[in-house]
């Protein structure tokens, strides 16, 4: 990786042409990420944006210095980078960004905000990975809330499918709730349920109620 990464840094000085430019500096910057050199990486992501050039690597390369930010928790600077950029987001990378933009803000703990990304995405892109993750997370932001729409998102969100560990952690969502709602016979045999479950030990204290 790290000959690709000089590769590519050589070829982002030296090219003319401002598709391959970006495209080169973007691919230098996912290079770095990877490496773990993450302010390299956000200097190749900023040099690939600010050319400005046709084509997709532009926005590949914002969405690469969202992610970048997230992970670093920089949840506003997640927030900054997606009001600038707003009316310049194709279709290829728009569901990735609106996940990540959807999570900062439950980061932050703007959850009216949250959900109302998550529904978007959902609405918009219905068979994307990010709909599917973002159907979970919506739960999260519920349950932060103590919506009363929990619980029904919750077993609307298990009649879809999700793998084992989602479906488990809707589940203890789910029991959480009716607790809190005093029906105490329906949470305890959910409960009960996930004693036994593939939940992990930080999750399943909260069974043993």
């Amino acid at each position: 990786k790290d000959v690709a990464l000089d590769l590519f840094d050589q070829l982002g000085s030296d090219a003319v042409k401002p598709t391959v430019k970006s495209e080169a500096l973007t691919r230098a910057g996912i290079l770095a990420a990877e490496l773990k050199q993450k302010d390299k990486a956000d200097k190749y992501f900023k040099s690939a944006v600010a050319l400005n050039a046709e084509g997709k690597w532009k926005q590949i390369a914002q969405l690469e210095q969202m992610k970048l930010q997230y992970d670093g928790d920089k949840f506003s600077q997640v927030l900054d980078t997606y009001a600038k950029n707003t009316n310049a987001l194709g279709e290829e990378t728009k569901p990735s960004v609106l996940l990540l933009v959807a999570n900062s803000y439950r980061q932050l703990s703007k959850h009216q905000k949250a959900l109302e990304l998550y529904n978007q995405l959902i609405h918009q892109y219905p068979n994307t990975a990010e709909a599917y993750d973002a159907r979970y997370q919506k739960l999260v932001s519920l349950d932060a809330t103590k919506d009363p729409l929990l619980v029904p998102e919750v077993d609307s969100y298990l009649a879809s499918n999700p793998n084992r560990d989602r479906a488990d952690k809707a589940k203890l969502l789910k029991a959480q709730a009716l607790f809190q709602q005093g029906r105490f016979d329906l949470a305890g045999k959910l409960y009960q349920e996930l004693s036994n479950s593939s939940l992990s030990d930080a999750y399943r204290a909260d069974c043993f109620y």
